[in-house]
């Protein structure tokens, strides 16, 4: 039925998961976002009129224990959950209202909810700009200033970011041929999910593109309020439209099915809705915008050549993985992150003191960072490495995005390969792993 055709569509949307892997790791996104369609199904089953006394209980359950997922993957999904809910809560909550108002006795009632409703949501409005207003010194710096870089920059007009999300084209691959069909069932599903009741569904289509178009195509200070929760990133706003679109395109093929079925008889429709969902997704599958995403894949996950202005280049990423030859278990290792230290962790299974670009890094780490190369001059340096219990250092002349600005807040390790403040244990090309001996 309709759970195995979405099943099979909600693998032949490009926006995700394929298009948060495409130009990054954001593996905490990607796993709140594949929880939000669980969210909304128990949102949606709990508001159902017809719901009987006893799911209420497992309901609630599956609920909380959602909600703790969520805030745990990425509380950022959180915002999105809302908007999307938003249609579904207002439709709930005007059957309630109006099942009030057929009351006489309860119009009242009515009457000072809603007042008092109306007041809460201008107070919170208000209470919101205040914050953005002294948060962010809007006086002397216009919002407009925020959040401008990479992927929160504007870099075409709102009409065309409209017409990509419509088309379902990949974010940054808008020229490339989109999966027409898939496209053309998701704005059939919206027509269909107004004809049957469910238009909070397109509703929350529409809104998701609303928040697309604002990050893609404008820098104004609109834009920058409505979505500065995701940091008017594009490609994070333009990967939640599937979560809408699997549910809409699932409706419009299975209409399509219910069509047929009436018309050539019933057992005309599971073959219809087969052919169909095939259809789509293999259409989806072999479209240009697709296997352009999966050659970005391939690319961003591909291993450098050694020397490569990359985090980490073939040479160490297989002197990482040989790192327990020389650290004993149970050590920490410094580096500056952005050269791939910070991957000994995972690749070769001895703690990162900067596992991280940034941090939440003690007085005695910012101090190591800083100043690692005056160990042999500034006792306070080497009060600091005793306390950290640090021994080794990581040290790479490659850096991710060749020489970035925040690399220079560990710019006292790099310093340090040359300063005599460490012995080299092993090396393999720029990739040098030493031991701190000026302590």
């Amino acid at each position: 039925g309709a759970a195995a055709v979405g099943a099979v569509l909600a693998s032949a949307f490009a926006a995700f998961p394929p298009l948060l892997l495409s130009w990054g790791t954001l593996y905490p996104t990607g796993l709140a976002y594949m929880g939000i369609p669980f969210g909304l199904a128990v949102l949606v089953a709990l508001l159902d009129a017809r719901m009987r006394a006893g799911v209420l209980m497992p309901l609630t359950i599956a609920a909380a224990g959602w909600f703790v997922a969520e805030v745990f993957s990425h509380p950022r999904s959180l915002p999105i959950v809302a908007v999307i809910a938003l249609p579904l809560l207002a439709v709930a909550a005007g059957r309630l209202v109006a099942r009030a108002w057929a009351v006489p006795r309860r119009r009242k009632l009515v009457v000072g909810v809603l007042s008092a409703s109306v007041l809460a949501l201008v107070a919170v409005g208000v209470a919101g700009w205040v914050y953005v207003w002294r948060t962010y010194d809007v006086a002397n710096r216009p919002i407009s200033d925020h959040l401008n870089g990479g992927p929160a920059t504007a870099k075409q007009t709102i009409p065309e970011a409209v017409a990509q999300a419509l088309t379902l084209s990949p974010a940054h691959a808008f020229e490339m041929l989109p999966a027409v069909l898939l496209a053309a069932a998701v704005l059939f599903g919206a027509v269909v999910a107004v004809r049957s009741g469910r238009g909070w569904l397109a509703v929350a289509w529409v809104l998701v593109v609303v928040l697309f178009a604002l990050a893609s195509g404008s820098n104004s200070d609109l834009a920058k309020l409505a979505t500065g929760i995701w940091y008017k990133d594009q490609f994070r706003l333009f990967a939640l439209l599937p979560i809408v679109g699997v549910p809409l395109a699932t409706g419009a093929v299975m209409e399509v099915a219910r069509r047929i079925g009436g018309r050539f008889g019933t057992r005309a429709a599971l073959p219809a809705a087969a052919v169909a969902t095939a259809l789509l997704a293999a259409t989806s599958w072999a479209s240009p915008a697709s296997a352009g995403v999966r050659a970005d894949i391939g690319a961003v996950f591909a291993t450098p050549p050694a020397g490569a202005p990359a985090m980490i280049d073939a040479e160490e990423y297989a002197f990482l993985t040989g790192i327990a030859e020389y650290v004993p278990e149970g050590e920490i290792v410094a580096g500056n992150p952005w050269n791939g230290s910070a991957l000994v962790w995972a690749l070769g299974g001895r703690e990162a003191l900067f596992p991280h670009f940034t941090g939440e890094w003690s007085a005695d780490e910012f101090l190591v960072a800083a100043a690692l190369d005056r160990a042999g001059d500034d006792p306070e340096v080497c009060a600091a490495v005793d306390r950290l219990g640090l021994h080794y250092v990581l040290t790479d002349l490659s850096l991710l995005w060749g020489d970035p600005a925040e690399a220079a807040l560990y710019s006292g390790i790099d310093r340090a390969a040359g300063s005599g403040v460490l012995s080299e244990v092993a090396r393999s090309g720029d990739t040098a792993l030493s031991r701190i001996t000026a302590c």
